[in-house]
């Protein structure tokens, strides 16, 4: 896969399962032929009975039907059809625990498919678990089978409910709460606007988790004229309220459940979409700064004097997107732990509009910063890993307005803020930064400005050009044109 995506073939690969993908149905044809070339050169047999080799916006890969032109996800007929069957098994009466767990399986299967799957199979795993010890008893145990749980089993019998498809772009945050509890009351804020409460003698006694959430609730109740479309996100120094409300509830405390599919129904029926972050609250400030002193991974900062000779090359940036006040690389940066000194806690929930950044973010947020950036037109410097078979290496190659640089290896190029601890292995990431931007006229600029690597028949060449031979100073091909790799 990693030779494929140096030549900006965007492939995505589960086993002998490949999805091949392209803005442009003339290149996908390219695209297809090259892949089908390499596998058969490399001794694979091509399953032509089994394979969709005509470009097509209607798509069935591993069970999901994507239906590109509307932007929609969903499962096939095949698996709706065993979804429905598993669910009227139990409403028949086959009721055993390992049925339950069979139907719990097909659901989980399409949590990333079913808008609000998670939020629906609560109830489903909350009354299994309430007649069924998973730890002692065997999986013959019979379940009985509620009017209250086939309520709930019916919603998935509703084709409105499991065909109506998940949007494959998500929405981008437009309003930020920040809540709080304590053991007397609540509060929250939205903006300059403020609310905040006592909580009843009654609730005095809840656990500290319900009273989280419950300001929660009420927070986004008080303001509710506000968020009505919106897509909200909730700040909380509660990491179980975060955790609860990103997975639509969780099995390890059923009160917490319960009161997190309130919240969520609520917030459907008034069309709000919540998200949570946590933010870390007063109590955790001596830990977090005595956490900065451990080796953690997302606490590296690139050598300073590395930086500004990337900067001097390429320009300075305004913010520092993922940063603290400890290792910020500009004046103003973003931040994930409360800093009133930060232009914004989470760069990843504000607009990028017009922006030139540098980023150096942890590795599994990569293809997160990818595509925020392309929704607005900015120009990032984006410090990662030289890795071609990450399946986000193609959008880097497609953004690049400049050829990267490579970043040197030395025992200063990592180390941690403030306690100047070098990391012990830097060359494992191969470092390189590259200058990206969403403008295509620059992106075109660029490219023309490269040598070509590829010339369809017919035409006139330079010459030719054998890719494996410069692989070690070429990243990439993009519109048939070499992109080069240089020092710093």
């Amino acid at each position: 896969m990693g030779y494929l995506h140096t030549q900006n073939i965007r492939i995505v690969a589960y086993l002998d399962d490949l999805l091949i993908l392209n803005q442009s149905k003339q290149n996908l044809i390219l695209d297809r032929n090259r892949c089908i070339d390499l596998l058969v050169s490399l001794g694979f047999i091509i399953n032509l009975e089994k394979s969709a080799l005509s470009p097509s916006q209607t798509v069935v890969y591993l069970g999901t039907l994507f239906q590109l032109k509307q932007g929609l996800v969903m499962p096939t007929n095949e698996r709706i059809t065993k979804l429905y069957n598993a669910v009227k098994l139990i409403i028949a009466g086959q009721n055993l625990a390992r049925d339950f767990l069979h139907l719990l399986g097909i659901i989980a299967s399409c949590i990333e498919i079913i808008p609000n799957a998670r939020l629906y199979m609560r109830p489903i795993q909350l009354h299994l678990l309430a007649f069924w010890k998973p730890s002692s008893q065997n999986l013959e145990i019979k379940i009985p089978v509620t009017n209250h749980l086939i309520s709930h089993l019916k919603w998935w019998l509703n084709p409105v409910n499991v065909l109506r498809g998940r949007n494959l772009l998500q929405g981008q945050t437009t309003v930020t709460i920040t809540t709080d509890a304590s053991n007397l009351g609540y509060g929250g804020h939205m903006k300059s606007q403020v609310f905040q409460g006592q909580w009843t003698e009654t609730q005095k006694g809840w656990h500290i988790n319900l009273l989280e959430m419950e300001a929660v609730f009420l927070v986004l109740k008080h303001f509710v004229k506000d968020l009505k479309g919106q897509n909200v996100l909730i700040r909380c120094d509660n990491s179980t309220v975060v955790q609860y409300i990103n997975k639509q509830g969780g099995t390890r405390s059923a009160q917490l459940c319960y009161k997190t599919w309130d919240l969520w129904n609520w917030a459907i029926q008034h069309n709000i979409y919540i998200k949570a972050a946590h933010i870390a609250g007063k109590a955790n400030i001596l830990t977090d700064k005595l956490t900065r002193y451990k080796i953690m991974p997302t606490e590296w900062t690139l050598n300073r004097t590395v930086v500004q000779k990337i900067f001097h090359q390429w320009g300075y940036p305004l913010v520092d997107l993922f940063a603290s006040h400890l290792n910020k690389q500009t004046e103003i940066y973003c931040t994930w732990t409360q800093d009133c000194n930060a232009l914004a806690i989470d760069a990843l929930s504000i607009p990028w509009e017009n922006m030139f950044a540098y980023a150096y973010p942890p590795i599994c947020l990569i293809p997160k910063v990818l595509e925020h950036m392309s929704k607005y037109h900015c120009q990032v410097i984006l410090i990662a890993p030289h890795w071609p078979r990450r399946h986000w290496y193609t959008r880097i190659l497609e953004f690049l307005i400049d050829c990267p640089i490579k970043l040197p290896v030395t025992s200063s190029l990592l180390h941690q803020p403030k306690s100047m601890i070098n990391h012990p292995n830097p060359q494992i990431f191969n470092l390189t930064a590259w200058l990206l931007s969403t403008d295509n006229l620059k992106r075109e600029a660029f490219l023309s400005k490269q040598e070509t690597y590829y010339v369809p028949p017919g035409e006139k060449a330079h010459r030719k050009i054998t890719f494996q031979n410069l692989k070690d100073t070429v990243v990439g091909v993009v519109q048939n044109k070499l992109i080069p790799i240089r020092q710093i």
